[in-house]
């Protein structure tokens, strides 16, 4: 049976999606992995995998980062690709049940913070802010 030209490159344009954003998910989570082993009293769990559905990417696997410290405990979690527009990943933190949306930008590594109220946080994606965001999360004063 021969498969049409427009069907495959649908195809082939939906599996690069899909491998942008795992490439994009996986560099976000070795970053914050990275980050956060420097923080003294900070411990990073060994990744582990979240499976994701979604059309029309179909189902996929992404990386999720788990840090605990000594305020309590951090998850970065990727929830999809086509929301909204170029991706999403969560930041949660426990016990304090805050949280923060890190929406992927046009440049693949330019993650913008937006709280739950809707409204971005006009700061740089780097080291220095994702520690101070993480306190705040773990309600650090």
């Amino acid at each position: 049976m021969l498969t049409s030209a427009p069907l495959r490159k649908k195809k082939l344009d939906i599996d690069a999606l899909r491998d942008d954003w795992a490439q994009s998910t996986q560099s976000l989570a070795e970053k914050v992995a990275s980050w956060a082993q420097q923080e003294p009293g900070w411990r990073v769990d060994p990744f582990t995998e979240t499976d994701i559905t979604e059309e029309p990417l179909g189902t996929y696997s992404a990386r999720v980062v788990t840090i605990h410290t000594p305020r309590g405990r951090l998850v970065l979690e990727p929830i999809a690709r086509n929301y909204p527009g170029t991706g999403i990943v969560e930041l949660y933190a426990w016990p304090t049940l805050f949280r923060v949306r890190l929406l992927r930008g046009d440049l693949h590594e330019n993650w913008k913070i937006r709280v739950d109220s809707g409204f971005f946080l006009h700061q740089e994606w780097n080291r220095e802010n994702f520690i101070q965001l993480a306190n705040d999360l773990l309600g650090a004063s």
